[in-house]
């Protein structure tokens, strides 16, 4: 619903790494780069998460929040 995609990686109660770009209202080409940055800069792998979390529409990820726990 911003300019501005962001995504954060945390470990149990604390946050391990942050990261954001301008994504001229564009969310679906922006937020994953974002994530994969974060991830290879901790040196982590997309099948090592446990857990997703998006914040709720609208947007282009509304239903991401509701069904990314695996």
């Amino acid at each position: 619903t911003g300019r501005i995609a962001s995504a954060a990686l945390w470990q149990g109660d604390r946050l391990v790494d942050y990261g954001e770009k301008d994504s001229q209202m564009n969310h679906s080409r922006t937020l994953l780069p974002v994530v994969q940055q974060l991830l290879e800069k901790q040196g982590l792998s997309l099948d090592q998460m446990d857990v997703f979390a998006a914040t709720v529409g609208p947007g282009s990820f509304t239903e991401i929040g509701r069904a990314s726990c695996r």
